[in-house]
């Protein structure tokens, strides 16, 4: 009996780390993709977050119908209230909750 739970809870924690291993990597890949840096995000008026996270810009807390990890992702934020601009070439993914007047969003490339 004390055998399974041992063997059990490894398996929980296996699957745990390959779950948020391949997050990670899949992250890593996007933010590749978008050839978004720290430096072209600011010069293009942008905001960056280097622990951002796309899902709660998008589903803003309070919304019982989403729920989002807590991971991080290096993101260039646009719009709020200090109206952030997207560099060239790249366009402000915003909620589609179109009632918060300064909704944040992130940069994605076209």
């Amino acid at each position: 009996m004390k055998k399974e739970k041992i063997a059990f809870i490894l398996m929980v924690v296996l699957i745990l780390f390959a779950g948020t291993f391949a997050v990670f990597l899949f992250s890593k890949g996007r933010s590749d993709v978008n050839n978004l840096t720290q430096s072209i995000c600011q010069s293009g008026g942008g905001h960056w977050n280097s622990c951002g996270n796309k899902c709660s810009l998008l589903y803003p807390q309070g919304n019982p119908n989403y729920a989002c990890t807590k991971e991080c992702q290096s993101l260039c934020e646009c719009g709020g209230i200090a109206g952030f601009a997207c560099p060239n070439g790249y366009t402000c993914i915003m909620p589609s909750q179109t009632n918060i007047s300064d909704a944040l969003g992130y940069c994605e490339k076209i």
